[in-house]
């Protein structure tokens, strides 16, 4: 039998980190890019990498513009547009600029194009008799110096309202989070924040307040945190699901938590962190919130466990994958902790007592 000492499997595990989404920013690129808008003054946002949204996962950042259109976008850094879509639905105008690192900034839901770009998508629409084009021009091309103006900001695409959407791509196209790379502009100091827990069997003796199934628990604020106003009666084989988000200096928004993790006496059970994900693992959205509850209620709960089939790849390798087991008379002590991408943290501590009994009184 192979036995691997810890040194070994601290290697494996920094070797493999990436592809369970820990992609961090190198240092040198902290300051590499520039805010696309207003370069300098301070902003706000209206979503976030990795936000709930009805049917996906939010991509990137939307920075606010005031409910204006026009305001000038300017290229992150140097290199060239690698890239430009016009679209009736989706990101609309759209600009994707190369850059000497091998990174990607796409800049969405656009206004119109500079007058070089504009002019070289009206040909192509000329030439293939449609709205719609997906061009790909000859590499430097368009080349772009940092700063220079690409387009003017709108609300074109599946766009709610003028704003511009900015992503930052790694080599592969995959996304990674922009609020790592360290842009001034945007303030944070606020926690995210919590509503409501779920508890759900996963096996036959599985029993929560005395029912099988799954059951909901409203969380009360706690000082500076969180809890379950109640001990929980439960037994079995069971799992968790957060109705939370986050929320930002500046702005009524809710937006994405960027990492959850809970404990079980201390235990990690479940983890993950939405720094970088890829577009083809993007159908596994449904399998990581509760898809009946978004349905039926509005809510979109995310599973603090990884569902059989479930590829995305921003979870912790936790071999229990967010399942634990309550035993019959014991107590469990509970610990979630939600960070948005600033650090921001905040808990939502709960006790399970191990019992198929329920209280007299229900679900709290």
């Amino acid at each position: 039998m192979l036995i691997l000492s810890k040194k070994h499997l601290v290697f494996i595990f920094l070797l493999f980190a990436g592809s369970w989404g820990f992609s961090q920013p190198a240092e040198e690129e902290f300051g590499y890019y520039l805010f696309p808008i207003k370069p300098g003054v301070r902003n706000t946002l209206a979503g976030t990498m990795g936000e709930l949204r009805s049917s996906h996962f939010h991509t990137g950042i939307d920075i606010r513009t005031g409910g204006q259109q026009g305001l000038a976008v300017l290229a992150a850094a140097e290199g060239y547009v690698s890239r430009i879509k016009v679209s009736g639905g989706g990101y609309g105008n759209t600009v994707y600029v190369l850059h000497p690192n091998g990174k990607t900034t796409v800049y969405a839901h656009l206004k119109s194009f500079r007058k070089d770009l504009e002019a070289f998508v009206k040909e192509a629409q000329y030439r293939n008799e449609s709205f719609e084009v997906n061009l790909f021009p000859k590499a430097n091309q368009f080349s772009v110096d940092r700063g220079d103006t690409l387009a003017l900001s709108g609300n074109s695409g599946s766009s709610g309202g003028p704003h511009l959407h900015f992503d930052i791509r790694d080599e592969n196209q995959d996304l990674l989070n922009p609020l790592k790379f360290g842009f001034s502009e945007v303030v944070d100091t606020r926690k995210p924040y919590a509503k409501s827990l779920a508890i759900i069997g996963f096996n036959e003796n599985a029993r929560i307040e005395g029912e099988f199934g799954r059951s909901e628990f409203n969380i009360i604020q706690q000082g500076s945190d969180y809890a379950l106003k109640d001990t929980i009666n439960a037994l079995g084989v069971l799992g968790l699901e957060l109705y939370a988000w986050d929320r930002m200096n500046g702005t009524r928004f809710k937006t994405g938590i960027n990492e959850i993790n809970f404990t079980i006496d201390e235990k990690e059970t479940f983890g993950q962190t939405i720094n970088t994900w890829s577009f083809s693992r993007a159908r596994s959205f449904y399998q990581h919130i509760n898809y009946q509850s978004l349905v039926t209620s509005g809510k979109r709960y995310h599973k603090l466990y990884i569902d059989n089939g479930n590829a995305l790849n921003f979870y912790e390798p936790v071999p229990e994958r967010g399942q634990f087991i309550i035993e019959e008379g014991k107590y469990y002590h509970g610990k979630i902790s939600m960070s948005d991408s600033y650090g921001n943290t905040s808990y939502v501590h709960f006790v399970i007592h191990g019992t198929d009994t329920g209280h007299e009184n229900g679900n709290t």
